[in-house]
């Protein structure tokens, strides 16, 4: 009896063994077929980053672009304020020189009239 209960034993230890290696197997299969699709949604966030980058990449050369604008334009601005303060100057000195004038040549409206 001591040998089949020992026979019984080791059956069932083959048994549990045999049962545990399917179910490895099964889980095996399963997480590789998970596994299979994280790394399918893995490339496609790698496309979608790598899009991203690409449009980064045309942002910045807008990016770039506009700064080249802005720079123009500020140079722009500061040529119509110089050209502002000279045009302020010279209508002051004209003014300055019609007053000059007319107090050397008198004032010819008041020689009319």
């Amino acid at each position: 009896m001591e040998g089949s209960v020992i026979s019984l034993g080791l059956s069932f230890l083959g048994v549990n063994i045999a049962f545990m290696a399917l179910m490895w197997r099964m889980f095996s299969r399963q997480f590789e077929g998970i596994n299979g699709r994280f790394e399918a949604v893995d490339q496609r966030f790698e496309a979608v980053d790598q899009r991203f980058e690409a449009i980064d990449r045309r942002f910045e050369t807008i990016d770039q672009r506009f700064e080249v604008i802005d720079h123009r334009f500020d140079r722009v601005e500061y040529k119509i304020d110089n050209l502002a303060r000279d045009h302020q100057s010279l209508a002051r000195e004209l003014s300055e020189f019609r007053g000059e004038m007319r107090g050397r040549l008198g004032d010819p409206s008041s020689a009319t009239a």
